[in-house]
């Protein structure tokens, strides 16, 4: 019996047109998405190539002293330069002819909401493995290396964070005073801050364009308590002597979650959300709004179609990940 393939392509299309319509809402409503695109930068990729290279500019020239009948002073524009490849996710459903023509409760919508969330993981689940220093074989093989070639965090980045990298060994997480004391302690050498000048890289007001503190949920509660506190007393057994008085922590956002490793239940992040350039970045080979890339396949035009009456729906993503210099970040370790 012929069968015209519009008739055929009727329902892999329409699924095509709702995984748009779906990933878009999806997107709009996904509340990590929300807050991963406070810590995360995203590079537009036009460039038909399976690798891009970056180029970073890290510090300008400094100003000094121009006397009269003197030369001005020149500086040189500080960079570095690496790589980011460009990597390919994809998936695809395969259904039986019947199941669709049965479809009578709109399933096959149902699935496309399912593909739409898979997809949005994919940046989610590789920003976790990059800011953890911890290998996910479904979304990377291999974690990044800052420009300066060193890890995401390392105690060996003195040179722009003095007095031990942008790693600080904390105190705990049992009570909020550990938790305040290592947030000042971040604070603290966040304003150290040097860039390849050697001149300071943070201004005084870059705590106030926000913090994001990145922990397990578990500590949900410890982390609420100490960032509603107001004072800090020196001494647990004398609560009059109070040392100081909290009166801004900057505007804070809490992102207690579950993707962290479980081996380290207790470490926790600290990034600036007003940083000039973001630590972690995605680079967007294919815009995350645009559709995926599909194969209709009908009786007539694939043997496998033909031979067990199926239809097939294919999805594409190209993303590359990477890290520039992760100085508006910092991990604070606890056993």
């Amino acid at each position: 019996m012929a069968i015209k393939a519009n008739a055929v392509n009727s329902r892999v299309k329409g699924l095509q047109f709702d995984y748009s319509e779906i990933f878009q809402n999806r997107l709009a409503a996904n509340t990590e998405m929300a807050m991963l695109n406070r810590v995360m930068g995203r590079i537009p990729n036009t460039l038909n190539a399976r690798e891009a290279d970056f180029h970073f500019f890290t510090a300008p020239p400094e100003f000094s002293l121009w006397e009269e009948g003197t030369k001005r002073r020149y500086g040189r524009l500080f960079d570095r330069t690496w790589k980011v490849p460009v990597l390919r996710y994809g998936t695809g459903i395969e259904w039986d002819r019947l199941d669709e023509e049965d479809d009578l409760t709109d399933r096959f919508r149902t699935q496309m909401e399912g593909i739409s969330d898979k997809a949005i993981e994919i940046e989610i689940e590789a920003y976790f493995a990059i800011l953890s220093n911890t290998v996910n074989p479904q979304y990377l093989k291999a974690i990044p290396l800052g420009a300066d070639g060193l890890p995401v965090f390392s105690a060996a980045r003195t040179n722009y964070f003095p007095g031990g990298g942008n790693i600080v060994v904390g105190s705990g997480v049992s009570t909020p005073a550990q938790i305040i004391t290592d947030y000042f302690r971040c604070r603290s050498r966040f304003k150290r801050v040097r860039d390849d000048a050697n001149t300071r890289y943070f201004g005084e007001g870059i705590f106030k364009k926000g913090i994001t503190l990145v922990f397990d949920d578990i500590h949900m509660k410890t982390f609420t308590e100490a960032f509603k506190a107001k004072t800090i007393q020196g001494n647990a057994a004398a609560p009059e002597n109070i040392v100081a008085t909290i009166t801004e922590f900057g505007p804070v956002t809490f992102w207690g979650t579950s993707r962290l490793p479980a081996i380290s239940p207790n470490t926790w992040y600290m990034i600036l959300d007003g940083q000039p350039e973001k630590g972690i970045f995605a680079l967007e080979r294919r815009d995350l709004g645009s559709e995926p890339e599909t194969i209709l396949k009908t009786e007539q035009e694939s043997d496998r179609a033909s031979d067990y009456d199926t239809r097939r729906l294919l999805f594409r993503k190209r993303l590359g990940f990477g890290v520039s210099l992760p100085l508006g970040m910092m991990q604070i370790t606890n056993v």
